[in-house]
């Protein structure tokens, strides 16, 4: 965060990343030619001439009607190329399934149960659904 009179330091790379769904049926009538055959997009803030305005923020959307077709049809091929965008849309059992197959999920698994087990973050999220409702 940047306080006013503050210097803005562009050295810190700001990335947003958003797991959608829908993405193809939202747009599919009007602007099908962006989304034919795209698991994901970069969008970057650009004037109106098409140059970079912030340099240091990205923002990625995956399309997660994309990913989640090959773990629905069990393509094994390409759920292990693209596992770790998959996993964020698993429930506990299957993330505990691949989870024994795989050591990086395996140690997300972990982290997954000590943050949930953490009196901090539980009052965080508890305190940010409030806020939402």
């Amino acid at each position: 965060m940047v306080e006013r009179g503050e210097d803005y330091d562009e050295k810190i790379e700001v990335i947003q990343i958003n797991f959608t769904y829908g993405m193809m049926s939202h747009f599919q009538e009007k602007y099908q030619y962006l989304f034919d055959d795209k698991d994901y997009r970069i969008y970057e803030i650009k004037d109106k001439d098409g140059k970079n305005f912030v340099k240091n923020f990205k923002i990625y959307e995956f399309n997660m009607d994309y990913y989640m077709k090959f773990w629905y049809d069990k393509n094994k091929e390409m759920i292990e190329k693209y596992k770790f965008i998959i996993m964020m849309n698993l429930g506990l059992s299957d993330l505990e399934k691949i989870s024994k197959k795989d050591k990086v999920i395996g140690k997300y698994m972990k982290e997954i149960e000590r943050v949930n087990k953490d009196p901090k973050f539980i009052e965080y999220m508890l305190d940010e659904e409030d806020q939402r409702k």
